[in-house]
């Protein structure tokens, strides 16, 4: 029923061109109005229906979402009861796109009830020289992955403290910089830049969300793998 609910014809963005192979386009279910990027162009054919099912998955989870808040029209006395609990507010941008590489980042606020609303900011990367999610452990040194995602060595988030440390303003009394090697995660930025953000925090520290230290390829080389090296390429072919 789910799939039947949101396997409808999709509204087109216009397409972001890179290089004459490579490009992504925004598209949308007209009920919701979530955008959400698909690779429209890519070298390796394979690896775009790879990269497009996985955007798709994460796109339809978002519709069903919407949808379930909109049906609350006549269930609930919730203010946000039958609205797109904001989904159709929640920005959905293209960090990053090479051959190699795909970065996107979901944030935003939702709400459909409750005590609070969901203030998020939640990157992920795909791996389109693999297929897949980006296996950070890979790439960089001090990576691994647990039973709750990424976990990072302490020289790793020694690493990023110094650099946040070099970019934070003396007078910057948020405490971001604090939580942030508890609640890392990774994604590429242009231009040619790794950027180690907060996200997943709590409600309280929600201002935190998507701060931290974006720093060039070049100044990664401590940390970094040697098997990360295609993967650091121009963002065109």
């Amino acid at each position: 029923y789910d799939f039947l609910r949101v396997s409808v014809p999709l509204d087109q963005g216009k397409e972001v061109v890179l290089s004459p192979n490579l490009a992504w386009r925004p598209v949308r279910d007209a009920r919701t109005k979530l955008w959400y990027p698909r690779l429209s162009r890519h070298p390796d054919a394979k690896i775009l229906s790879q990269a497009n099912a996985l955007l798709e998955q994460r796109h339809w989870a978002m519709n069903l979402d919407a949808l379930a808040c909109k049906s609350t029209l006549y269930q609930h006395r919730s203010p946000a009861a039958g609205s797109l609990g904001d989904f159709d507010k929640e920005e959905i941008q293209v960090n990053y796109l090479s051959p190699a590489v795909m970065s996107v980042v979901e944030s935003g606020s939702t709400y459909c009830g409750g005590a609070h609303p969901n203030n998020h900011y939640d990157p992920f990367t795909l791996d389109l020289l693999r297929g897949g999610y980006m296996d950070f452990s890979r790439l960089l040194k001090g990576v691994s992955y647990g039973q709750y995602g990424a976990e990072y060595s302490n020289p790793l988030t020694d690493f990023v403290r110094k650099a946040v440390d070099k970019q934070t303003a003396k007078d910057d009394d948020t405490g971001c910089a604090e939580v942030l090697p508890d609640y890392l995660a990774l994604v590429f930025e242009k231009p040619g830049q790794l950027a180690f953000t907060v996200s997943g925090i709590g409600h309280a520290m929600g201002a935190c969300l998507g701060s931290g230290v974006s720093l060039p390829f070049s100044q990664l080389k401590p940390v970094l793998k040697p098997e990360a090296a295609p993967y650091l390429k121009s963002e065109h072919p």
